[in-house]
């Protein structure tokens, strides 16, 4: 169970340098950072690979977004817990680590001289070799994405690929600026599913680099093959989370592309998973940006109690489909219902 330590009831609010500081002081090791946190491994677990510590640059708090850690509080709540302080010891130990000017000017520079994390482009040798075997009108591949409900055109679009030696369709997955980072490939017989070796699924969402220039709105769903389902019900703007996790990476990348966000996770009457997933979107937005949930009707999370939008499609259509987002509900009313 994750644990959550006592917070402040005041919220004064550090420079981003004073903060930057304290880290350093108490060990915490800085692995990124995004617009408004520093992204930390998480002290309280074995967070070895992801960062998945956040520390808010100037507003007083930290939160970390392993599910089974989930630890958040004040900058002095941290100090306290990562040093064995008393909380008035922490408290004046952050008071009287504020940074002086040089070290303004050191941090800054370092920041200017410090290389930002690259992703490495996937082979467009092997993409174009499995876009060549999902071509042919009698391709198993096409065959099965058709009998999913998808069109020759959603197919085209996206290059979906396919692989005879391992019969699995592939979706290739691009980084914010387009860079081809891999794939995510799904057998066409049973439900097996297998990434590209290496595929950054915590630093990227499938389809943001078409998504964040069609719409300040972004709609939020978890798998690709729910992406291709909204583009062809008309919604060009969906983006997959890939799977449950949602990294400080991805909620950066929320926060700089869209104003908007529309949850459409899976069925969040059975399906906690989804539900997590959505709620930490919506708390860390909460007052910032209009955050709202996918919606069929009252009484009806999704038509029929269908698990998400790629079921939605192949079961009911695509006109079903869109009537989930005509009237998305905003988030304190999706909290209601849930008490």
């Amino acid at each position: 169970m994750g644990r959550t330590f006592r917070g402040d009831t005041n919220t004064p609010r550090y420079s981003e340098n004073h903060v930057r500081g304290i880290l350093n002081e108490i060990g915490v090791r800085i692995s990124a950072t995004t617009a408004h946190d520093f992204l930390c491994f998480c002290p309280f677990h074995d967070n070895r690979h992801t960062p998945s510590l956040s520390v808010s640059k100037t507003k007083d708090s930290y939160l970390c977004f392993n599910a089974d850690c989930g630890v958040s509080g004040s900058l002095t709540d941290l100090v306290a817990n990562t040093t064995n302080r008393n909380y008035f010891e922490s408290a004046r130990f952050v008071l009287l680590h504020q940074p002086t000017e040089q070290d303004n000017f050191e941090d800054e520079l370092q920041d200017l001289l410090s290389d930002q994390p690259e992703f490495q482009e996937f082979s467009t040798e092997v993409l174009d070799n499995l876009w060549n075997g999902m071509k042919p009108s009698d391709s198993p591949g096409r065959e099965y994405m058709h009998g999913r409900g998808f069109t020759d055109e959603t197919i085209d679009h996206f290059r979906v690929g396919y692989s005879r030696k391992r019969t699995m369709v592939a979706v290739p997955v691009h980084s914010p600026d387009g860079i081809p980072l891999g794939i995510v490939g799904r057998s066409i017989v049973g439900k097996s599913f297998k990434n590209s070796v290496g595929l950054p699924t915590s630093k990227t969402f499938f389809n943001i680099h078409r998504a964040k220039r069609a719409s300040s709105t972004a709609v939020l769903v978890e798998s690709s093959f729910d992406v291709l389902s909204l583009h062809q019900a008309g919604y060009p703007n969906a983006i997959g989370n890939l799977g449950t996790h949602m990294s400080p990476y991805k909620l950066a990348l929320l926060d700089r592309y869209f104003d908007r966000i529309i949850i459409f996770t899976d069925n969040r009457d059975y399906d906690e998973a989804g539900k997590k997933l959505g709620n930490i979107v919506a708390d860390r937005f909460s007052g910032k940006k209009d955050v709202l949930w996918a919606h069929y009707k009252y009484g009806e999370t999704y038509p029929n109690n269908l698990k998400d939008a790629s079921d939605i499609l192949e079961k009911q259509g695509e006109s079903t489909l869109a009537e989930c987002l005509k009237n998305p509900i905003p988030h304190y009313e999706f909290a209601a219902s849930m008490v």
